[in-house]
This record gives C-alpha cells, structure tokens and sequence, in this order.
C-alpha cells in the first residue's frame, strides 16, 4: 500500500501551517540578509503551549534531539529554523519542525542556508495538525526528498491523517532507497520504526511522541512527566527523612533503656556483695 496523508474537507490539520503561510509572504520577518532565521507561528499563537499536542510534540522532540547532541561537534540540530536551499531566492526554502544535520559546518545562527552549510540535513521530522492545503504537505515531502533527506518522519497526534502500508498510523518514518524514493521504515521488533539517522525508535502513547534510546534501554520523558516524577521522588524523600528521624528516636530510646537495664544490674550486684 502506499503512503498518503488522508484528506479532511479539503485540508489537511497541520501545526505546519505556518509554512504555507512563509511562502506567501516571503518578506515577512525578513532581515538585512533577506534571510530569517525562522518562519512565522500563528498555530503557536493561537493555541496555548500547554493545550496543544502539536506544539507539545515540536518542543519535546527538539528539546531531547538537542540534547542527545549537546556534547557532539559536528551535529546541527533545528528546530523552528528556516532551511534555504537556493541562494538568493529567500522564497525557496523549507521549515521542517526539526532536522538534524552532520558535518563540519559553518556558524548557522542566521539560518540553515544549505550553500553555506554545504551538507543537506539527514533527517527531518513534521507534526501534522494545523490547516495546511494537502498539496502543500505533498510538496513538502517531495522536497525532502529531492534535496536528498534521507528519513523524512511525520507524527500525528490526532489520528487520522497518515495511513502507512499496515494502515493508519500516528508515526510514520520513511528513508531514501533505490530510485532516490522514499520507502516506509519497518517497524522494530517493538512494533515501532527506529531511525538510523538519530538512533532513536519513535512510537506514540496517549497521542504524545515518544524517543526511546534503545541502546541505552530508555524513554525521554516529557517536561509535565518529568516533574510529576520529581515531585514524587521529593514526596518519598521527605517520607524517608521523617522515617529516618523516627528510627534514630526509637534507637536513642532503646540505648536509653539498655544503659538503663545494665546501671540497674550494676547496682543490683553491688548490692549483692
């Protein structure tokens, strides 16, 4: 079966919407260089942070992809950064919710300007769910590929956008093959895909994104889980602390009794003699 973006009443929900947007007014934002860093979000404004799963999914991805390559030269990690693939046409260009690029590469503060950096991204990954047109989705995907991605991944936090070859689906991973096309990845034997490029299985639970690091047995957590827990294990520590303190009283009162017991045998046999 091939994959496809399922149509809506003629749109497709895409937070991504803002890209559409980009290209219609290209001057928007734009700076000296004629080149912003990063494009226009009217999804992220509309929508509070906290009650919108797309831009839950945006930030957590790009927070722990960040990290995992915080310590590492030679990795670009993007996220909500303008990729300009033709010089001196700022219109052509591409917003990928994330990517990662490897390589020895320039400073890129200024945006991702594919002539600079010299190195086309080996991933890029879209959260679907805003109000972007279907043809501009389709677009999107055939310039990854055209550029040479190599794993084009789409999350959909919703359902009922994506339909890979085992039918609808939340996380579809796909990587360049034979033909410069791209094929779907198959799935681990977690029932997840895992991207080579990164090294991470993506998988969904409770309609939010999951990276799991296979290799090292763990799942990234997200910032409201990761808190919870935190408060949880502050909440047993502050248990155990009054558990402790009750234990160090129970033995200064046993010391109390057994100092006491032995002064009154003392006495006892003192008497005795």
């Amino acid at each position: 079966m091939p994959v496809r973006l399922l149509e809506r009443g003629g749109a497709a929900r895409r937070c991504g919407a803002r890209h559409a947007e980009a290209a219609r007014h290209p001057a928007a934002g734009t700076g000296r260089s004629g080149y912003p860093r990063s494009g226009p979000l009217p999804w992220q404004a509309e929508t509070p942070r906290t009650e919108s799963p797309q831009v839950d999914a945006f930030h957590y991805a790009g927070v722990w992809l960040r990290e995992r390559y915080r310590d590492r030269d030679h990795v670009f990690v993007g996220a909500d950064t303008v990729l300009y693939y033709r010089r001196g046409l700022p219109e052509f260009r591409l917003e990928p919710d994330v990517f990662v690029a490897f390589g020895d590469l320039p400073d890129l503060s200024g945006g991702y300007k594919l002539w600079e950096a010299g190195v086309v991204p080996q991933f890029a990954l879209d959260v679907l769910g805003g109000l972007e047109p279907l043809p501009d989705l389709v677009r999107r995907r055939e310039a990854c590929r055209r550029l040479g991605v190599r794993e084009y991944w789409r999350f959909d936090p919703m359902g009922g956008l994506l339909e890979g070859p085992g039918g609808s689906c939340r996380v579809l991973g796909e990587r360049l093959g034979p033909g410069r096309r791209y094929a779907p990845i198959a799935p681990s034997p977690s029932g997840w895909p895992c991207s080579e490029v990164v090294g991470l299985e993506f998988s969904e639970r409770g309609g939010r994104l999951r990276l799991g690091d296979l290799a090292a047995g763990r799942e990234y957590g997200h910032l409201d889980e990761m808190t919870a827990e935190l408060r949880r294990a502050e909440r047993r520590t502050a248990q155990l602390r009054i558990s402790y303190k009750e234990a160090e009283e129970t033995i200064r009162l046993l010391e109390a009794e057994v100092a006491r017991r032995r002064a009154l045998a003392c006495t006892g046999s003192d008497a005795g003699n």
